[in-house]
């Protein structure tokens, strides 16, 4: 099973346990400041396939929805951050492929029917459009991260900034209000 990289090509080979991240320091690098330092992991379950969101601050998506940890099924849009994948490779030999597909190609669909058919669900054109436009929009966040994935000394650096500026709110109210009873 692989994931593609949708914007480059670009491929990760999964395995059993890897991380997903954006660090040199994880299995799988993905160079992207959308990308959590550790993002994601890799887990195979009885020859199932399954990516676990490791508290990013961007999100894991399967098809759009935003899920903690979801099966990897070839076909699938997952987006990690800002970064769109197509996951691709052999359906898990654990369990069959889905009956509707199989029992909409027997009865001879048009070829747009069997084309929804073969769609993953959410997988629709409209729907990917809507996740480009989504992942493109100003305000996302550009990767800083939650705090607690930022080292010790920049977490204690960022509180004792807040901490200075909490003091000089307080003391410029405290100036103003004296400024008032004069």
């Amino acid at each position: 099973m692989k994931l593609v990289r949708r914007d480059d090509g670009a491929v990760l080979m999964l395995a059993h346990g890897k991380v997903i991240g954006r660090t040199p320091q994880t299995d799988l690098q993905v160079d992207d400041g959308s990308i959590s330092r550790r993002h994601a992991r890799v887990d195979q379950r009885e020859g199932r396939w399954f990516l676990v969101d490791l508290g990013s601050s961007n999100g894991s998506l399967r098809n759009g929805e935003r899920l903690k940890e979801f099966e990897l099924r070839p076909g699938d849009l997952v987006t990690l951050g800002a970064v769109a994948f197509q996951v691709e490779g052999e359906r898990s030999t654990a369990r069959p492929a889905a009956a509707p597909v199989a029992s909409k190609r027997a009865a001879g669909p048009s070829h747009q029917e069997g084309a929804d058919a073969l769609q993953p669900s959410g997988g629709t054109d409209r729907e990917r459009a809507r996740l480009r436009a989504e992942l493109g929009a100003r305000g996302r966040s550009k990767g800083f991260g939650d705090l607690s994935q930022q080292p010790f000394y920049l977490q204690l650096l960022i509180g004792v900034v807040a901490l200075a500026f909490l003091g000089g709110v307080a003391w410029l109210v405290l100036q103003l209000g004296h400024g008032l009873e004069r």
